[in-house]
């Protein structure tokens, strides 16, 4: 029987453990003896998108809110984020992106290290922590974060890049260097004054929702276009990837030769056969999801590690953002 209130037509009455067993998702009460409408993992897409528009449609839950929330973020409220203000027009296998495309990329620069980051707030950058450990060493340099920034070293470009110097470097506590993937690999860079937001310098929306696998993201970056290239390219290059089931990612390496465990607060992004990723170069950029009943772009993770690029079973891990986002709200507000 389905419980069409409770779920949109999506569920489906069952008892408890069958629902958890079968890695459903209980969207309610059925009424009867330890029974719930369970949502089956082949309809949790629609589910989701259908829990979205209600929740942008819900106008009247501001004033409840507490002070961790979106709409209390400087950059990070409803229709302050996640929103392209010009118009959209490697990562490899990628294409150039347009001018202002993704107006939340960052390029973060320190000594020899070039990494990609996402503008989440008015003085706030996310990108991997690997990108930035070195900070606790008394010789190593300061981090300059550069927003709108799209042909690199290109002084003709259509609106003026903006510097902003790196005050200090909060790395998730749970950071952990490993062989394989570094775990929680993230960190959040605090600006030393608030962001001028122009149409090509806009925040990205956190995201704070679970991840399902076969999401269509993209990725971006100034990272290389093939994995034994020295050169990088100088336009941000940009590639669509779709998310990958942890257990199954972890299959899929296994098959190419290499044992690897997919953590919780990982999430793998690419293509089965190969062809599109992330690459060199790329690390800390973000890995960016479109709403499809708001059109607002969260970020949904962070470029972390690969054991190659764009090879076939082999798609990029990233840090899973939903994992964090608390920790970043805290950050950002404490």
């Amino acid at each position: 029987m389905k419980c069409d209130q409770a779920s949109s037509g999506t569920g489906q009455c069952m008892f408890d453990l069958s629902c958890r067993l079968s890695y459903g998702q209980k969207a309610g009460d059925c009424g009867g003896f330890y029974q719930v409408c369970c949502v089956l993992p082949d309809k949790l897409p629609a589910y989701n998108r259908h829990q979205r528009l209600l929740e942008y449609s819900d106008q009247h839950d501001t004033n409840t809110r507490d002070k961790y929330s979106r709409d209390n973020i400087p950059g990070q409220g409803r229709g302050q984020c996640g929103q392209r203000m010009t118009a959209a027009k490697r990562v490899v296998g990628g294409t150039d992106a347009a001018f202002g495309s993704f107006p939340w990329m960052a390029l973060v620069k320190g000594g020899q290290t070039r990494c990609g980051g996402a503008l989440v707030g008015d003085r706030w950058v996310v990108t991997a922590a690997h990108c930035v450990r070195s900070h606790a060493s008394v010789w190593s340099p300061g981090f300059t974060v550069i927003l709108g920034e799209h042909t690199l070293l290109q002084n003709s470009e259509p609106l003026p890049r903006q510097k902003y110097r790196v005050t200090k470097v909060h790395m998730h506590s749970l950071y952990q260097q490993t062989p394989q993937a570094d775990r929680f690999d993230v960190a959040v860079l605090e600006l030393i004054r608030p962001v001028s937001m122009k149409a090509h310098i806009q925040p990205l929306c956190l995201g704070e929702e679970e991840l399902e696998p076969g999401l269509e993201a993209r990725v971006a970056g100034w990272g290389a276009t093939h994995p034994t290239l020295l050169t990088r390219p100088k336009v941000l290059q940009t590639t669509e990837v779709v998310t990958v089931d942890n257990k199954l990612c972890e299959q899929w390496h296994w098959n190419a030769g290499i044992n690897v465990r997919i953590h919780r607060d990982q999430v793998c992004a690419g293509h089965e056969a190969g062809g599109r990723d992330a690459c060199l170069g790329d690390s800390g950029g973000p890995l960016m999801a479109q709403d499809l009943v708001t059109g607002v772009w969260r970020l949904v993770g962070v470029v972390s590690a690969g054991f190659s690029c764009a090879k076939p079973g082999q798609p990029g891990i990233y840090h899973r953002v939903s994992e964090s986002v608390s920790w970043i709200k805290h950050i950002m507000t404490s």
